[in-house]
């Protein structure tokens, strides 16, 4: 992988800066449930099929991470905690280099970008799977 930090253009949109918003989104829908002003229910997959689906736990996984239990979230949905951390970690400088007028070329190599893409298939069914194990 190589970075490099150039120059932005013009109108050109900081991706890794937007992609931060679910940062935001979810610790407030977790923050709505926990005041009781917002109920998201019961996963409709969980209570149709009577399994989990991939996403299940994120809102308590979020309590728990909004709580500094970091470890109690990352046993209720491993998925959605890493992807904040790698939101976070592609985010905040992207953000900090929109605002000084820059961004981050990232450059992969072929190998790194069939790892990436077999991550993205492979994660969610071990998380699945994980999900299932635990009784989540």
């Amino acid at each position: 992988m190589k970075i490099t930090i150039q120059n932005r253009a013009p109108g050109q949109v900081p991706w890794g800066a937007l992609a931060m918003l679910p940062l935001f989104a979810m610790p407030i829908g977790g923050w709505l449930v926990e005041q009781g002003w917002a109920d998201f229910g019961t996963c409709a997959a969980k209570v149709s099929l009577g399994v989990p689906c991939v996403t299940c736990g994120s809102t308590r996984a979020t309590l728990h991470l909004l709580h500094g239990e970091l470890g109690a979230a990352v046993a209720m949905q491993p998925l959605t905690i890493l992807v904040y951390f790698a939101l976070a970690i592609v985010g905040l400088p992207s953000l900090v280099l929109f605002i000084a007028n820059k961004y981050p070329h990232i450059e992969y190599t072929r190998r790194e970008a069939l790892a990436f893409k077999a991550a993205l298939i492979v994660l969610p069914i071990l998380t699945w799977v994980y999900l299932l194990k635990a009784g989540i």
